[in-house]
């Protein structure tokens, strides 16, 4: 059990404990699982626009230390290759970042630093932002960790989303969607086994991209972290399986029969 306060993302990443994100998918496949670990893929422009906006939320001095709006040129140019050559030796080591997404990730700070809960769920009782958490599972021995947003003094795991719609409905299909429930039982057990303590409780804190970048505030409810507990097990036990046999099936090779949802048939009078 241990807990890393300021590991480097790359190095948390390279780390060959499973998180929840490769329980994800090992959920759909297997096979899956062993692709992406094997074959990591560049970050997308939306998960570089991901980590900016949990550092304006989270580390907003850092904005400065470790970013570097690069200049809008024509780099086909002279003078505009000239430029962002300048410009790139200028940035050194720091992250390279478009003026729109630092001008969007400010102004999305800005508008949830308003919203009374949101705000107070990310800058009272700060304990660790971004620490890295690794574990051994108690009751399969799968090697596991995760890395929380912002675990609170008081016990209280936040995390931060980003959704096009933050409204109840919406979030709540979206935590089905991709196993949020499941994230938070994960996260709270994890800190209960390294802590020793028993964590409050998970909170979500959801913000729309697009303006107004409207906000919401959502507790996790006991209800919703035992369903997460109960999928988290079956998946770390079906994953045991696969490390200790070295087995990684796809998706299942017979026949399915295939049916329709129960929202989806005809009415019955």
């Amino acid at each position: 059990m241990k807990l890393t306060p300021h590991l480097a993302p790359h190095e948390y990443h390279q780390h060959p404990a499973v998180s929840k994100h490769g329980l994800d998918a090992f959920r759909k496949a297997p096979a899956l699982y062993q692709f992406v670990r094997n074959n990591p893929l560049p970050p997308t422009p939306s998960m570089r626009f991901g980590s900016l906006y949990h550092t304006a939320m989270l580390e907003p001095e850092k904005l400065v230390t470790e970013y570097y709006t690069m200049p809008d040129v024509d780099r086909r140019t002279k003078d505009g290759k000239m430029i962002w050559e300048a410009a790139i030796v200028e940035c050194g080591k720091r992250e390279q970042v478009k003026s729109d997404d630092l001008l969007k990730a400010k102004a999305m700070r800005n508008q949830l630093m308003q919203h009374t809960a949101a705000a107070n769920a990310i800058t009272l009782n700060r304990e660790y932002v971004e620490a890295s958490l690794f574990w051994t599972d108690p009751v399969t021995g799968v090697e596991c960790r995760a890395r929380p947003d912002l675990i609170r003094e008081d016990g209280f795991i936040v995390d931060l989303k980003t959704a096009a719609d933050a409204s109840a409905d919406a979030f709540q299909r979206a935590a089905v969607n991709y196993g949020y429930h499941r994230q938070a039982a994960f996260y709270l057990d994890a800190w209960k086994l390294i802590s020793g303590e028993a964590p409050k409780g998970f909170i979500f804190v959801v913000q729309e991209t697009e303006a107004p970048y409207l906000t919401a505030v959502y507790v996790a409810s006991p209800a919703m972290i035992e369903a997460g507990r109960a999928e988290i097990g079956q998946d770390l036990q079906r994953f045991a399986e696969c490390l200790k046999a070295d087995n990684w099936p796809g998706l299942p090779e017979a026949p399915q029969e295939l049916t329709l949802p129960r929202w989806a048939l005809p009415a019955v009078a």
